[in-house]
């Protein structure tokens, strides 16, 4: 079944999870979330960034929005006046800081109806209050690989307005620290070797549960505590789910439940997000993986 978002819902006949494959996919620049990077210096700041990463054209590499709707969308205001140019203050002090900081770059200053802006390369940190952009490098895979700055694919359909929405009871519900820590989870989603996230990332213990390494919390900037509860949050939402797979060679094989197992291997539990690229399931070295997995 396929909505309107381009993601195709699967369930498969020999298992009850449920995963979707998303054909649309937005970059995240892996640095941001790092343990040698600032955070955004607010909510607005992230959600408003993660808004024009997931409106980024691929071919032109620019957002293309208005401001009217970041205001509708992400419920700073619950109308907005289409003929009026008065936003909400976050909104303007949010592109202000991104803009300032090197991290969006306006291509569009005469025009007052729309908001366009190119993505560039995350810059340079240097102190609290000292960001230097290197170059207005545009934000791509291919730039981003030759200057080996790593970059998670997000499926679009994952990151929806409502995650995104600004009201105080949906950032109770959908925290700063949720928000990220499913795109770093997602920096380390290899089906290919894994099936799933990297375990050394994240662990599935012998009960089940979920063990983040002391890397995961370190790069997020938070106590175990914290990581776990965010990780039980994506588990209640069915974002993330525990997967018994086959191993050969210590390498991904199959999932115990599609495939009758290889002459030898192990059986190990990992986790895999719920929300899937479409196109990194059809890569030459995932076609015969593809069939036993899903």
């Amino acid at each position: 079944m396929t909505d309107i978002t381009g993601a195709i819902s699967i369930q498969t006949s020999k298992s009850s999870s449920n995963f979707i494959w998303d054909r649309q996919w937005f970059m995240y620049q892996r640095i941001l979330i790092s343990e040698i990077y600032p955070d955004f210096p607010n909510d607005d700041v992230l959600r408003i960034y993660l808004f024009l990463c997931k409106h980024i054209d691929q071919k032109s590499g620019k957002a293309k929005v208005t401001k009217s709707s970041i205001n509708k969308r992400l419920h700073y205001t619950k109308q907005t006046n289409p003929n009026a140019h008065r936003y909400l203050l976050a909104v303007n002090q949010s592109l202000k800081w991104l803009e300032d900081k090197g991290f969006i770059r306006q291509t569009n200053l005469r025009k007052r109806t729309w908001y366009e802006c190119k993505i560039l390369k995350a810059p340079d940190f240097r102190s609290i209050q000292d960001y230097r952009q290197p170059s207005f490098a545009i934000s791509n895979w291919y730039t981003l690989k030759n200057e080996n700055r790593g970059y998670s694919m997000i499926p679009k359909s994952l990151f929806s307005d409502r995650k995104l929405s600004s009201t105080s009871a949906n950032r109770k519900i959908w925290t700063n620290g949720v928000l990220k820590t499913l795109l770093i989870l997602y920096a380390h989603n290899w089906l290919e070797y894994y099936g799933g996230i990297d375990p050394k990332i994240l662990e599935v213990d012998t009960r089940g549960r979920a063990v983040p390494s002391d890397w995961l919390c370190c790069n997020l900037k938070a106590t175990k505590k914290d990581v776990k509860t965010w990780i039980r949050f994506l588990r209640k939402k069915k974002l993330l789910q525990s997967v018994e797979c086959y191993f050969e060679n210590n390498i991904y094989y199959g999932d115990v439940l599609c495939c009758p197992p290889p002459s030898k291997y192990d059986i190990k539990k990992i986790f895999r997000p719920t929300y899937l690229i479409a196109h990194q399931l059809d890569s030459d070295s995932m076609k015969n993986k593809k069939a036993r997995m899903l």
